[in-house]
């Protein structure tokens, strides 16, 4: 997600660490800058202390030197680097019930567009999010802060070609959407209770070419104000909840008791 050292990288901010935690990912060692108190500090040492996390204050500098000068919030945890899941994790999940949610970026590249569009991927019970290997956003510190803990809780994948992602996904029995301002069908006239991939575009010119073509159906969100087009990660957040909201009232899926 971030800075890396050898088999291991680094993961800052409070909400990203304390996701970490409360998923039981795997930490090497937990850092605390000397001084951080308050609000979730006291929650992320109580995790780490009762899952055995090793832990250690550090001068502020220290801090911002390992997380290479981003925003750490006074905490940050060294983990073991994960590797993205192989895209047959996900095709696996594709044949199980309750029907698959997948969500894929093509070529998305601010990386708070990406980390925003998987907290709402998670939030809406998304079972994986799609990135494209080149053109886009990777897993950076950055999209994890934006992601404020999702990625502890949501499977990654990094197909090297998204268009042929997209036909193996359609070969495994999902049905492709794609988030096109010119389409007829709007985003709450879609069977979301089927096995589906929704594949949004990148910021300035939305879905390329052959992934559109690739897709099965595409919708939009119709606007009716004078601006032409919303943010992708607003766009993704509409379409994801109107996913979820058939979902739960077909039964598929609770929403959490939070929420």
């Amino acid at each position: 997600m971030s800075e890396k050292s050898g088999d291991t990288e680094v993961v800052a901010g409070r909400n990203a660490v304390r996701e970490l935690l409360k998923a039981k990912q795997p930490i090497v060692r937990l850092y605390l800058a000397e001084g951080a108190h308050g609000g979730s500090i006291g929650e992320i040492l109580a995790l780490a202390k009762s899952q055995g996390v090793p832990w250690s204050t550090v001068p502020r500098a220290a801090l911002q030197e390992m997380t290479a000068g981003g925003t750490h919030q006074g905490v940050a945890a060294r983990i073991a680097a994960v590797p993205t899941q192989p895209l047959e994790r996900f095709l696996e999940r594709a044949q199980q019930d309750p029907p698959a949610l997948f969500v894929a970026l093509d070529a998305v590249q601010d990386p708070h567009n990406v980390g925003a569009i998987a907290r709402s991927a998670e939030a809406a019970g998304a079972d994986g999010l799609l990135l494209t290997a080149h053109g886009g956003a990777g897993l950076t510190n950055e999209v994890a802060r934006a992601a404020a803990g999702a990625l502890a809780w949501l499977p990654v994948a990094r197909p090297s070609s998204l268009a042929q992602a997209i036909l193996r996904f359609k070969e495994a029995g999902l049905w492709v959407v794609g988030a096109d301002a010119s389409a007829a069908l709007t985003y709450d006239q879609v069977d979301w209770k089927q096995p589906t991939l929704l594949v949004l575009g990148s910021e300035g010119s939305g879905l390329s070419r052959l992934v559109k073509e690739r897709c099965d159906l595409l919708a939009r969100i119709p606007l009716y104000g004078q601006i032409a087009s919303l943010n992708v990660s607003v766009a993704a957040a509409l379409f994801l909840f109107a996913a979820a909201r058939q979902r739960e009232e077909a039964g598929y899926r609770a929403p959490h008791p939070a929420g």
